[in-house]
């Protein structure tokens, strides 16, 4: 099986860091909260789109 590219994997990662930002910030009920969520979303996202591309570099070796 051959691995994705590592700019497609990353944009799959933020795209779902966007996702869960979105629900986090429409159902979180106080906009503190909501601004919260919002924030660590898509620093979740974030984070897992630069760890996807580090291991996809280094495995693809």
């Amino acid at each position: 099986m051959e691995l994705p590219d590592s700019n497609t994997a990353r944009i799959c990662a933020e795209l779902g860091g966007v996702i869960i930002a979105a629900y986090l910030f429409f159902t979180l009920p106080t906009m503190t909260s909501q601004t919260y969520g919002l924030i660590g979303g898509l620093a979740v996202g974030w984070i897992l789109g630069q760890v996807i591309e580090f291991l996809l570099i280094r495995f693809r070796r």
